[in-house]
């Protein structure tokens, strides 16, 4: 259980941390350095501990096979991920970012119709998540230009969900070919390569301030994604994502009680929302 308390400490260290640095700064720099290390960090623990000799004979067509969906997905909803965390407060995002275990589900039970039974929990999970981001939306519809940015900080936290959530149900059929280490390594790799590539058309420098501070975020990074696997080793799966829960909880707290962000009363309505439709998936697993 520690490593899952951990785990969620971590992610929301990174979430505040993260949010902190995106705004003053070009996204492709803060991902370069963040994905420089944590790369650097995954991949050297899979070569030192995990059995990679199954990899050696692997064509260009076999690594797209099984690692395609999980390296895509990861890259494409990171960068989601970074880009509302530009516009939007952490105690927007976070929330909305924890629902991906719910998309999950949805996404093998409407997409891939692999789940035979859908419960009443699961589908009211599902109206409350929408109840909850539709309280950051809604206002910008109606014109009230203060929740514009609200609107696309949630309409980005969305699309890195449905991507990583759709990534996430490839993980079990990629993990049967690549150790778990090497496959976070491989998809933090992949964002590296990216932002090397977009730093050729990026000119906005980036002070050794905000550098130090994304190459700590990656290592934070790296350490969490270490204790989530540990976890996963030790406990059911529905503890660790019940413990997962304590991230945005912990992300809302700092930003109001350190970081003085303004909470309203549609931030404390969306927010309870979004965790308790998290809450009800996470009980509709365990019946």
């Amino acid at each position: 259980m520690i490593y899952a308390l951990l785990a969620a400490t971590l992610f929301a260290f990174v979430d505040i941390a993260w949010r902190q640095i995106l705004p003053s700064v070009s996204i492709w720099r803060a991902l370069f350095w963040r994905s420089l290390a944590s790369s650097a960090l995954l991949l050297t623990v899979a070569l030192l501990w995990e059995d990679l000799s199954g990899l050696t004979a692997w064509s260009a067509s076999d690594a797209v096979q099984h690692m395609g969906w999980p390296v895509v997905t990861g890259v494409v909803g990171l960068v989601f991920f970074s880009l509302a965390l530009q516009v939007a407060a952490a105690q927007l995002v976070v929330p909305i970012i924890n629902l991906t275990g719910l998309f999950v589900w949805l996404w093998e039970w409407g997409w891939f119709g692999r789940v035979e039974q859908a419960g009443v929990l699961s589908f009211l999970a599902v109206l409350l998540a929408a109840h909850g981001v539709a309280w950051w939306v809604v206002p910008a519809w109606r014109g009230q230009s203060a929740s514009k940015s609200d609107a696309v900080g949630a309409g980005l936290s969305m699309l890195a969900v449905l991507t990583w959530s759709r990534g996430y149900v490839a993980y079990p059929a990629a993990l049967e070919y690549i150790p778990p280490f090497a496959l976070a390594g491989s998809v933090e790799l992949a964002m590296l390569i990216t932002g090397s590539v977009a730093l050729l058309f990026v000119g906005r420098t980036m002070g050794s301030r905000e550098r130090r501070g994304a190459l700590g975020v990656g290592v934070a990074v790296a350490a969490a994604v270490a204790c989530v696997t540990l976890a996963y080793a030790r406990i059911p799966a529905s503890e660790v994502g019940l413990l997962s829960m304590l991230t945005p909880v912990l992300v809302v707290a700092t930003d109001r009680l350190w970081l003085r962000t303004p909470l309203r009363r549609q931030d404390v309505v969306a927010i309870v929302s979004l965790l308790t439709a998290n809450g009800l998936y996470l009980m509709a697993t365990m019946v």
